[in-house]
């Protein structure tokens, strides 16, 4: 581990250039992914990345990364990261990732955290008539508590009985089980089981969703046949061809304007306060 202590802003720029190496490397080789949700947003937003992002998120279909995970393997090496693969035919987990090699000392606001530089890659599976369930009433509530009271007010008290207990344990719990237990997720987890027979019978790989769905509630479905590119500095990313709409599916259609300043805060490595 390097023991300096980097800028939140320096800590960007790191981020930033592995994601260009790979992504342009990835293009050279043949790897399809795409940006979506908050890397999206910066891309058509800030033209990079958002100014206050800790990570990069990047979506791959499922059988894609199955049938090139050496080389995807080899060219993270190659810019100096691991990839974590969370893959796991017992659970149907789906997000796998690539990590720096080494951790990062980074200061925000007075304090210092250690962390790996994260790209995140949401694996997609294919849209089937079958799994084309709506999310339960009870979990969009959930989702709603979750970035009211877990992600942007982890302070919050409140007291069961004489004992005062942080909102964001009690919703975080709540939030595990609803999250898990929704038609939707326990559907794609059965799909993902079993992706050998899926991968070997079924080639309907065009149209393609996350297994989780967006803070609206609404899925997004990927054509992997109709994408564009869109073009930041000198890279090229790859994106849904109708992609200011899935930017209204994620954030609303007021994702043109940037968020009140008190929500302008990473999310991910302020957990890991040294």
């Amino acid at each position: 581990m390097n023991n300096d202590v980097i800028s939140f802003d320096k800590m960007q720029k790191i981020l930033w250039k592995k994601f260009e190496d790979v992504n342009n490397e990835f293009n050279n080789s043949g790897v399809f992914w795409w940006a979506h949700s908050g890397t999206l947003l910066g891309l058509v937003r800030e033209k990079g990345i958002i100014p206050w992002d800790d990570d990069i998120d990047m979506g791959m279909s499922y059988k894609e990364f199955i049938n090139k995970q050496d080389l995807i393997k080899k060219i993270a090496n190659k810019f100096r990261m691991n990839l974590i693969n969370t893959v796991n035919e017992r659970t149907g987990e789906s997000i796998s990732f690539l990590e720096t090699k080494k951790s990062y000392n980074i200061s925000f606001n007075g304090d210092v955290y250690e962390w790996k530089l994260k790209i995140e890659i949401m694996l997609a599976i294919p849209e089937y008539k079958f799994s084309r369930l709506k999310l339960i009433p009870w979990h969009i509530v959930l989702q709603k508590w979750y970035w009211k009271y877990y992600v942007n007010n982890k302070n919050v008290i409140v007291k069961i009985g004489q004992k005062p207990i942080q909102i964001n344990r009690f919703v975080g719990f709540f939030w595990n089980i609803g999250y898990w237990f929704t038609p939707t997720n326990l559907t794609y987890s059965f799909i993902r089981r079993k992706y050998n027979k899926l991968l070997k019978y079924n080639n309907n790989w065009s149209k393609v969703q996350f297994w989780f769905s967006s803070v609206k509630g609404s899925k997004n479905v990927f054509d992997l046949n109709s994408m564009s590119k869109l073009k930041v500095n000198d890279s090229e990313f790859n994106v849904s061809f109708d992609y200011k709409k899935e930017l209204d599916n994620w954030y609303g259609s007021s994702w043109k304007e940037k968020p009140p300043i008190d929500q302008r805060k990473p999310q991910h490595f302020i957990r890991y306060k040294k």
